[in-house]
């Protein structure tokens, strides 16, 4: 999920990534380039520069 819900997202505009697994499934970390780079679910950033985060779930 992305906080705030909004259709356009602007350079700085800061953001946060929750995380929310299925049933079954645990979140494990987040990824960007196949980099582990932060653990907790959520996960707040300011848009400065193109991402490509990716959730990993066990």
């Amino acid at each position: 999920m992305l906080y705030p819900v909004e259709e356009n997202y602007y350079h700085g505009e800061n953001v946060t990534l929750n995380a929310a697994p299925n049933e079954g499934y645990e979140f494990l970390t987040w990824a960007e380039g196949g980099i582990e780079v932060r653990t907790e679910e959520e996960y707040s950033l300011n848009r400065w520069q193109k991402d490509c985060l990716q959730p990993i779930f066990l």
